[in-house]
């Protein structure tokens, strides 16, 4: 019951942040700081093995520009053609957030930019908190906004997003 509640919340403060503009600053729940965070990192990278796909550390993946054209550092990529999740660092957010783009790629294939990375960072968001502990959705918001995701597509995808994270978190379960 507890994990229910725990996936209920983390997406009820994603919503609410996305629609309404809520962000606040980010902060983590008293139970994200455990020591397990590098236990659960490598649980997520088998997890991404098991599906095919290899992850790869890199010193810098460069900057990129989002929807508006400011540019920003790059975190994490995704490569279709490759099965490959890039990352700069050992970072359970950012590789849960490239598992989403995998998981969304491989559930319906190629859709616009600005809905990749609404069901990417939400996805990612959800299993963040049901792994790691609830916390603050603003980055991750501010993120998928960036991209150019509206609320229009929040509102046409969350259905998507909910079955997104739920095959991240059996992948991570099995």
């Amino acid at each position: 019951m507890a994990k229910m509640l725990r996936r209920e919340r983390a997406w009820q403060l994603y919503a609410t942040a996305f629609l309404e503009n809520r962000c606040r600053r980010p902060e983590w729940s008293h139970k994200a700081k455990r020591p397990e965070h590098s236990r659960v990192y490598w649980q997520l990278v088998r997890a991404c093995q098991e599906l095919g796909m290899s992850v790869w550390l890199y010193r810098d993946l460069g900057e990129a520009r989002d929807h508006f054209g400011r540019p920003f550092t790059i975190g994490g990529t995704w490569e279709s053609w490759h099965r490959r999740i890039n990352l700069v660092q050992r970072d359970f957010k950012i590789l849960a957030h490239e598992l989403a783009h995998a998981v969304d790629y491989i559930l319906s294939g190629h859709r616009p930019p600005p809905e990749q990375e609404l069901v990417a960072s939400a996805a990612g968001f959800m299993l963040t908190c049901e792994r790691l502990g609830v916390r603050s959705p603003s980055f991750d918001v501010r993120y998928a906004k960036r991209q150019g995701a509206t609320a229009e597509h929040f509102i046409r995808l969350q259905d998507y997003i909910l079955l997104v994270f739920d095959e991240m978190n059996v992948l991570m379960s099995g």
